[in-house]
């Protein structure tokens, strides 16, 4: 259990200081994307110049918004996954609910058994009817709360209220 747990933080450290990594490159090659648009050089020039350039004010103030763009953007993916994941939790109990029902519907030889297992396995089908439904309408709620958010995000980004 503690190796496993040692794997783990070892491996989320990895994932952060690729995550580090990554940002840093995205970075590079925004500022020499955005130095080739407002200096007008050919982007074999830029890399001649990106060390000069990169301390300026204005590269500077780039520099915090994309920042806070990987930021956001890491924060948003995170959440993502939380939502992945609690939907991976509710598949594995649909999975064990299932192989409950499954097994107390097998036929079996004893009459009484027979009739208790098949009362049992209607009250097994309800309730994994009533919560798929329920996982529909979770479904359906994230659906519309997704697109609420892009409309927003639309409108936000052309003006509009």
């Amino acid at each position: 259990m503690m190796a496993r747990r040692l794997l783990l933080q070892f491996i989320s450290i990895l994932l952060l200081v690729c995550w580090a990594t990554c940002c840093r490159r995205l970075e590079v090659q925004w500022l020499k994307e955005e130095m080739t648009k407002e200096w007008h050089l050919f982007p074999e020039y830029v890399n001649e110049y990106f060390h000069l350039a990169s301390n300026e004010k204005q590269y500077t103030n780039l520099k915090k918004d994309i920042w806070t763009y990987l930021v956001t953007l890491k924060k948003e993916l995170l959440e993502n996954e939380q939502e992945r994941e609690e939907e991976r939790k509710k598949d594995k109990e649909d999975v064990e609910l299932f192989k409950e029902l499954y097994r107390f519907t097998k036929p079996s030889f004893y009459l009484s058994l027979r009739h208790l297992n098949s009362a049992y396995a209607k009250h097994l089908k309800a309730k994994w009817e009533a919560t798929q439904r329920q996982r529909e309408r979770e479904r359906q709620r994230k659906r519309e709360r997704d697109r609420q958010r892009e409309l927003d995000s639309i409108r936000e980004r052309e003006g509009l209220p």
